[in-house]
């Protein structure tokens, strides 16, 4: 197929594309023009129609001069689901989806595809926690340099430093929720230096904050950290390796091949990363109200904040995954393009 063909595809999707949002705007009372939605219904006709040629000729020119991975293979077939969807769609002008509706099903599709790399970031996140948990419980000549002087001595002085939060708890979830935003974005941000950036900042915190609990176990303060973390700890680990995820999908962008398709590998991983940093983040301001209103309060036994605690990150994975909810058929831009590479 020669540069020419391709160019011919391109412009056919794009034609496409605009008939389509002709075809989806209001229809206008009588006695207004309507050819314009007639000639644009026909152009989706007749252009479907050779762009389904050309997607058949895309997937037998594999092998040959079209390599299994071939991006334009990949975006004319997503191109073609969506297609289908809309076409569907627009003949039940009753079911057309919310954009809220899109972005989720975009969203699950993301989880479900890419589980096993979650999978790899918690357990990565696990380590660095089991790691620096040992540092502050056996090593405290070397828990300076993680904990800090300061957190140290209010641990030893057993003053719990988080209790502050009760005399101004909207304005300690703020603060709480801008730093925990601020770092999921840092490591989305840090997933383009080849992941790696998104690796560090994981791996820190996890020796970060195991340490700190490594070291309150070690001079008695467990118990008081321990019921200050149960209303949100488990949502805040949970969506730490979230935001890593989400730094990993556009990361590993770098290593798959062909190489010579770098740039579409790079930009599908980025939708599909931007598209978990932005399901996460709603989470992240969620946690920190429960930091901020519910962890430091005494008027809620532990058993309440633990039953909070395990409730609201049960609500996180059921929101994320629902397996509830019907599925629509098709894939993530970057899930295609991996799944052709194993070809």
């Amino acid at each position: 197929m020669t540069p020419r063909d391709r160019q011919r595809i391109q412009a056919l999707a794009t034609r496409l594309a605009q008939c389509l949002r002709v075809l989806r705007e209001p229809r206008r009372p009588a006695p207004g023009p309507s050819g314009d939605r007639i000639d644009a219904a026909f152009e989706v006709i007749q252009d479907y129609e050779l762009l389904s040629r050309d997607l058949y000729r895309l997937r037998a020119a594999r092998g040959t001069s079209f390599g299994p991975a071939d991006p334009l293979i990949a975006r004319t077939e997503e191109f073609m689901a969506s297609l289908s969807t809309d076409l569907v769609h627009l003949a039940r002008p009753g079911d057309a989806r919310s954009a809220y509706a899109i972005f989720i099903e975009r969203y699950r599709r993301i989880w479900r595809e890419n589980f096993p790399l979650f999978i790899f970031t918690a357990s990565t996140f696990a380590g660095a926690l089991f790691v620096g948990w040992n540092i502050g419980r056996f090593q405290e000549n070397y828990a300076p340099l993680i904990v800090g002087q300061r957190m140290m001595e209010q641990i030893i002085d057993n003053r719990p430093w988080f209790e502050r939060l009760a005399a101004d708890p909207l304005g300690g979830a703020f603060g709480i929720a801008k730093n925990n935003i601020e770092i999921c974005l840092s490591m989305f941000a840090l997933g383009s230096i080849g992941g790696l950036g998104g690796l560090a900042l994981l791996l820190y915190n996890g020796v970060v904050i195991g340490a700190l609990m490594g070291y309150c176990a070690a001079h008695g303060f467990d118990g008081r950290l321990g019921e200050f973390v149960l209303s949100h700890g488990f949502l805040e680990l949970t969506l730490i390796a979230a935001s890593a995820f989400a730094s990993f999908l556009i990361g590993r962008a770098f290593y798959m091949r062909p190489f010579g398709d770098f740039l579409e590998h790079v930009s599908l991983g980025a939708k599909d990363g931007f598209t978990v940093a932005v399901g996460v983040a709603p989470w992240l301001a969620l946690a920190a109200l429960f930091e901020g209103f519910v962890s430091p309060t005494p008027l809620f036994p532990i058993e309440a904040k633990l039953a909070a605690g395990l409730a609201v990150a049960a609500l996180f994975w059921l929101w994320t995954l629902n397996p509830f909810a019907g599925t629509r058929d098709g894939e993530s831009g970057q899930a295609r393009v991996e799944r052709r590479s194993r070809r």
